[in-house]
């Protein structure tokens, strides 16, 4: 899986950390899920597991968590993760994804980011959220706009977006 092999390209950053989250527990320790795909990629790196966690030869880590209910999040109260990574984003809450958004920061080097996988369901959160990407008509993905970055705030529970940080900001000046 993409998710798993990301992290790999900063394997050699030491402090680099990554935390990969499923709804539940059992979503990535059951036979054939996340655990055994990454114990497959993972020794071929190097990776030593502990309880949930890689941990590589620099120093850098993949930690796989849950989050099952929204009073979770408190576990990750001043953490700093660059990479996090969503396996079936669709399943998890709005407020899950948000307020991960603001422990996604890095001391590394590494730039933070998010990854997520997803079998969009229309009626989700993330289909308003990733709408400008697809096409509405077929739900497939609209070619031209392939790996184009945009840029987003929120004011309330509005999407504000943009092509750049500076168009986002001139949308609503009052947050900044």
């Amino acid at each position: 899986s993409s998710l798993l092999l990301k992290p790999m390209d900063y394997v050699d950053v030491k402090g680099f950390g990554a935390v990969i989250f499923r709804r539940t527990y059992p979503e990535i320790m059951r036979e054939g899920g996340l655990w055994d795909d990454a114990t497959k990629l993972y020794v071929g790196w190097g990776g030593k597991p502990t309880g949930a966690k890689w941990t590589f030869p620099e120093g850098s880590r993949v930690s796989f968590s849950h989050l099952q209910y929204d009073k979770d999040l408190m576990a990750f109260q001043g953490s700093q993760i660059p990479m996090l990574g969503f396996d079936e984003l669709t399943h998890f809450t709005k407020k899950m994804f948000f307020y991960l958004l603001s422990r996604n920061r890095s001391t590394c080097g590494v730039a933070p980011f998010v990854r997520a996988t997803c079998n969009p369901d229309p009626d989700s959160w993330v289909a308003e959220f990733i709408a400008w990407w697809i096409d509405q008509e077929t739900g497939f993905p609209i070619k031209e706009r392939d790996g184009v970055i945009r840029y987003f705030t929120r004011d309330g529970e509005a999407y504000i977006w943009g092509d750049s940080k500076e168009e986002v900001i001139e949308q609503v000046p009052h947050l900044f």
